[in-house]
């Protein structure tokens, strides 16, 4: 069983950085388990051959394939297994221990992909939060994934031009470019919350959020949304704004950026209640400037500590990732 999976990114990093050899070899037959859902971690597998499949609750999550790591984010946040992990094939893999990731960690670019690998699966384990606006609006918030594509392009499809024109700056649908980096997520560059309503079945998407990191600041980001027409005006701007809040104080974010259509005067309501600094950077747009503190406090304090809560363990992997920034 040979593979030429030394390729993968990740893999190509440790092999450069480590001597993987001298961690211990092990091999798996077909419907062997790897790792088991519920199990306190303290080791973590490299798969160097070989396909595995990935469960929780007896449900096929994901299919990994050599190259892949599996194991680190027990290792990261000392909480459980979240999942398990049951050979396809047969698997040839290198086990390593804590001191071991520890030590690999040392490596920049190694860090660099494991704290987006662990951001996004903590982000796709993310339990949806629920809130009721004062509009009475019942919605929940959850990470937006880069796997949500088709459910994001539907939810731009129901903007009508003059909401595309007033969040996009023009009123054409987004370019197949635009929308592939606006799905480019990492949650610790750039996070993004969908809003759903809870009286459809399954629960529709209805708005997006999200907090792109400004570089070369890493304290600063600056926040878009959008909120489908029909939507609009039952309070999912402000509950949004303080969910970005939230994320931004997460992922070490202590000032919020956002820059709208002057004429947006929906959008300019919802900025003013985070006490923002107002300055126009060009002809026609505004720019508000917030504090994350003050953001995070226009949510109800039940809502903010169910985000917080939810989103605890992706600072931890953004926290991880901006060493490499220093």
């Amino acid at each position: 069983m040979k593979s030429d999976d030394s390729h993968h990114p990740l893999l190509r990093s440790l092999l450069e950085v480590a001597d993987i050899d001298r961690l211990s070899a092990v091999d798996f037959g077909p419907g062997d388990v790897l790792l088991r859902e519920g199990d306190q971690g303290d080791f973590f597998l490299i798969i160097m051959e070989g396909d595995a499949d990935v469960y929780r609750a007896d449900e096929l999550l994901a299919t990994v394939h050599a190259g892949s790591v599996v194991g680190e984010l027990s290792l990261l946040t000392g909480t459980a297994r979240t999942s398990s992990v049951v050979a396809r094939t047969a698997v040839r893999a290198r086990r390593g221990s804590a001191d071991d990731f520890a030590e690999l960690l040392e490596s920049d670019s190694v860090r660099e992909h494991f704290a987006n690998l662990a951001a996004s699966r903590l982000a796709s384990n993310v339990t949806a939060v629920s809130f009721t606006t004062a509009a009475g609006f019942a919605g929940e918030l959850r990470p937006l994934l880069p796997s949500d594509r088709l459910e994001y392009m539907d939810l731009l499809s129901k903007l009508s031009p003059e909401s595309r024109r007033l969040r996009f700056f023009t009123a054409s649908l987004p370019s197949e470019k635009l929308i592939n980096y606006l799905l480019g997520i990492d949650f610790i560059n750039h996070f993004a919350w969908v809003v759903l309503d809870r009286s459809t079945s399954p629960h529709q998407g209805c708005g997006v959020a999200r907090l792109i990191r400004s570089d070369p600041d890493p304290s600063r980001a600056e926040a878009a949304f959008a909120v489908i027409d029909e939507h609009q005006g039952k309070g999912i701007g402000s509950v949004s704004l303080g969910a970005i809040g939230v994320a931004a104080s997460a992922i070490g974010v202590t000032t919020v950026t956002a820059q709208i259509l002057d004429e947006n005067t929906a959008m300019r309501h919802v900025f003013q209640k985070a006490k923002p600094k107002w300055t126009r950077p060009d002809r026609g747009i505004l720019e508000a400037e917030m504090s994350t503190d003050v953001i995070c406090s226009l949510l109800p304090d039940d809502v903010r500590l169910a985000l917080t809560r939810a989103v605890r363990g992706i600072g931890l992997a953004a926290e991880i990732g901006l060493n490499i920034r220093g």
